[in-house]
């Protein structure tokens, strides 16, 4: 039977990711009006534990931010990785391994067109960077 996470998304970012050990972990946009500057999109995630049940969406993007180019990823280990692209800034979150939520924001690079890949320890991102141009970037994870 499904469950509804939201009934204020965006729907087309959504994304969905499980590891090795049936853990998964969903992000999407959340639809939200801050006032006379229109809408913000902020990406939102929700896990849900191996034989649990789906957690409460929480933002693990700036809160007035509006997450573009949603991918999710997750290592064999249980390392879930989130990128996005907030106007020209591309950021990731990751989850470690045993952790519920995810950790602060960073600062990728700049420009749009995020892809993420995974494999067992490594997760690599891309996207087209000013210029324009092809960026890469990769990173050792659990």
């Amino acid at each position: 039977m499904p469950t509804t996470l939201s009934k204020s998304s965006g729907g087309g970012t959504a994304r969905v990711a499980l590891d090795q050990f049936g853990n998964a972990v969903v992000v999407f946009d959340l639809v939200q009006y801050v006032g006379g500057s229109g809408y913000a999109y902020p990406l939102q995630a929700a896990s849900h534990p191996a034989g649990g049940s789906w957690g409460t969406p929480v933002t693990i993007s700036g809160a007035n931010e509006t997450a573009a180019t949603v991918n999710l990823v997750a290592t064999p280990g249980g390392t879930f990785v989130a990128g996005w692209v907030n106007g020209a800034t591309v950021k990731a979150a990751m989850r470690a391994v045993g952790h519920s939520t995810f950790g602060s924001p960073a600062v990728v690079g700049s420009g749009d067109s995020l892809e993420l890949a995974v494999a067992s320890g490594k997760t690599a991102a891309t996207w087209v960077g000013p210029g324009p141009s092809v960026q890469v970037s990769d990173n050792n994870v659990p």
